[in-house]
């Protein structure tokens, strides 16, 4: 499996390379933060883990650039919650 950024979106591939889950967002605050509209995965793929493991590593790759994210996603809204210890990655508005 690999990690992939695209122009909005951010995926997970398999072997084949086809995409089995995605994280939609958009940029906000001068490119500085990531608003986390939607994390999608692949019907034939659920309940294997893999929304939290694209999540995390997301989360993982967007500390690295210094950046922000605000959690529109559903998901991702539990995801921080369930990990306080990110607060600081969060936007404050």
């Amino acid at each position: 499996m690999t990690f992939e950024w695209q122009k909005n979106e951010f995926n997970l591939k398999d072997d084949t390379n086809a995409m089995i889950a995605t994280i939609g967002f958009t940029m906000i605050n001068s490119n500085h933060t990531y608003v986390v509209e939607r994390t999608f995965v692949d019907e034939n793929h659920r309940g294997l883990g893999l929304a939290g493991k694209i999540t995390q590593e997301f989360v993982e790759q967007v500390k690295t650039q210094n950046k922000t994210i605000l959690p529109l996603c559903p998901f991702t809204q539990k995801y921080f919650e369930k990990h306080p210890e990110l607060a600081d990655l969060l936007f404050k508005r």
